[in-house]
């Protein structure tokens, strides 16, 4: 009987760190999730920005030329 309630509360004791580690996986996950949406939205300013200054300096070299 002992070891069977040995063999049940380590089960348990697994179990909980099982649930805590998934919820600690899930907060990860979802904190991952809006770095990613983050970093996409930099990523298009970014574009953006390079692609203005770019058509500027196509419009300065164009003036230059003329």
């Amino acid at each position: 009987m002992d070891d069977t309630a040995l063999k049940r509360t380590k089960i348990q004791e697994l179990l909980t760190f099982i649930e805590e580690r998934l919820t600690e996986l899930d907060e990860e996950k979802n904190e991952l999730g809006q770095f990613q949406e983050l970093d996409r939205k930099r990523r298009c300013l970014e574009y953006n920005i390079h692609k203005r200054e770019q058509e500027k300096a196509q419009i300065e070299l164009e003036e230059v030329h003329c």
